[in-house]
């Protein structure tokens, strides 16, 4: 209003000065008249054609140099979906009212839509919700009653909507493939940039020569442990006592009493390891085996576990035990098909490296055969092609053999 206000007193102030000149110039005559007639004629033209850039700059301010309200909305929830997840935290329902909505609570919807747009197009990232411990141990109790899992409770539990998210990697594989292999361009790129940091004691002996390259600061040996212990737990039931998996880590090499050396010369104990698992997300740990509770269900037990935290002041020491399953975060970020997938590569792998052995020696006793019965090369180059797709078909087979077992141990459909 303020810029429209001094516009008008502008205008009103300019027109008195116009009236006077012209009442001079009517007393020199014709031509003071029409001098008279240019001046008081100019500026009002002046003044229209000023008007809509004016009123552009005021509607420029109006709207806060183009950005909406919605959009920086947007941006905001964007920024902190990325600043939880460098923490290892989940974004929660909670968080996003108190930081970004504020009092626009009712644009969730529409805002959250945005956010997820940007993350998947610029990130390569997507929002995947957290699902609750209740959440899964009333699936895994209707999966125990009623043989299969209907859905019913699912509905019921998730009509409200989830409560916290993670950021989940939703790149393409042969993208991920592809950023791991060596590029000669990118390593000789990368080595004139490290002739600069010969002083960095973490700078590798040479260049990795990937986009996606895992340096020593990152734990990948951390990572795979990790993955191990998931794949352990997933093939015992879902669950597994705190005695066996650390018996079965002990055959790995992993003790209890000695620290696990890592790349980043950041030694840890299981123990440790296991409360940041914990803490991350990726397990939890239940108790279990305590009085009259021995023949419970495992999800009847995590249900029931803060009512016998509340009430286990009478309960020995001796009598508590504890048992490791899957975090909501491990469900949502790795996903059991995945995992399964992994123990099927590390079984193949093993398999296809005796398999190179043992065909390379048999290649040795026949070679002089074959020289001996005179075959063509385009005969050779077919028998290969041959064996080559039969190798293929052989080891899809496999692979659907080892994923159907890895879902009989785990006890029923593996989730994505």
């Amino acid at each position: 209003m303020a810029p429209r206000a001094s516009q008008r007193f502008g205008q009103a102030s300019q027109s008195q000065a116009n009236g006077r000149r012209t009442q001079a110039a009517t007393q020199k005559g014709y031509g003071g008249r029409r001098r008279a007639r240019e001046a008081t004629e100019e500026p009002e033209d002046e003044q229209e054609q000023q008007d809509p850039e004016e009123d552009d700059e005021d509607g420029e301010e109006g709207q806060g140099e183009g950005v909406s309200a919605e959009d920086k909305m947007i941006a905001d929830l964007v920024r902190l979906a990325l600043f939880t997840e460098y923490k290892h935290t989940p974004l929660r329902r909670d968080d996003i009212n108190k930081k970004v909505l504020v009092n626009n609570t009712r644009s969730f919807r529409t805002v959250f839509a945005g956010a997820e747009k940007i993350l998947k197009d610029t990130f390569g990232m997507e929002l995947v919700p957290l699902q609750t411990a209740g959440h899964r141990d009333r699936l895994v109790l209707e999966e125990v009653a009623d043989g299969e899992d209907t859905g019913v409770v699912k509905k019921k539990i998730t009509a409200a909507g989830p409560r916290s998210w993670i950021l989940r990697n939703c790149l393409p594989e042969p993208i991920i493939r592809a950023a791991a292999e060596r590029d000669p361009l990118v390593a000789e790129a990368e080595e004139d940039d490290w002739a600069l940091l010969s002083d960095d004691p973490l700078r590798p002996e040479h260049a990795p020569g990937t986009a996606l390259a895992w340096q020593s600061a990152d734990d990948v040996g951390l990572q795979g442990l990790m993955f191990v212990i998931l794949s352990l737990v997933l093939v015992n039931g879902r669950s597994m006592p705190d005695p066996q998996l650390r018996s079965y880590l002990k055959k790995l090499g992993v003790h209890s009493t000695i620290p696990i050396v890592t790349a980043s010369n950041k030694n840890i104990t299981l123990d440790a390891f296991l409360s940041s698992l914990t803490k991350l997300g990726y397990l939890d740990r239940i108790r279990t085996h305590l009085p009259g509770l021995g023949t419970q269900a495992p999800a009847t037990q995590a249900a029931g576990r803060g009512r016998r935290a509340r009430g286990s002041d009478d309960v020995e020491e001796g009598d508590i035990s504890y048992e490791w399953r899957w975090g909501p975060r491990a469900e949502a970020e790795v996903g059991e098909k995945r995992t399964a997938g992994f123990i099927a590569d590390v079984y193949l792998k093993r398999r296809e490296e005796v398999q190179e052995i043992e065909d390379s020696e048999e290649e040795e006793e026949e070679q002089p055969a074959r020289k001996g019965r005179g075959r063509g090369k385009n005969d050779e180059v077919a028998e290969r092609r041959r064996e080559k797709q039969a190798k293929k078909e052989k080891e899809r087979k496999e692979m659907e053999r080892i994923l159907k077992e890895v879902e009989r141990a785990a006890g029923g459909n593996l989730s994505a």
